[in-house]
């Protein structure tokens, strides 16, 4: 699951952002797609975030590589960067509401 957790975390984030944009003229269901998405991908990068500090080794992958020119990009979760997954992550939890006035 590591190994695939931030790269499907990615296309949670971008799906939920063309699902966003798509759901513009209802609003209630652009907030709920958005909340709904933010939490799904936030839970998935908590977890790899978890199992980097749990196994004390980073979390290595590819995100593209372009063989002809040989272009390749990555990414690395160390424990430390893992650490700061978790204490910097969305409050998703919470859930607010802001009354107007």
């Amino acid at each position: 699951m590591a190994a695939i957790g931030l790269p499907a975390a990615l296309v949670v984030r971008l799906a939920t952002i063309a699902a966003t944009f798509a759901l513009t003229r209802r609003t209630d269901a652009c907030r709920r797609t958005a909340l709904g998405g933010s939490v799904i991908a936030s839970v998935m990068t908590v977890t790899v975030a978890v199992q980097a500090i749990a196994s004390a080794r980073s979390v290595d992958g590819v995100l593209v590589r372009h063989a002809a020119s040989g272009i390749v990009l990555g990414y690395s979760v160390t424990p430390l960067s893992a650490w700061f997954l978790i204490v910097l992550r969305e409050p998703s939890t919470r859930r607010r509401r802001f009354r107007s006035r």
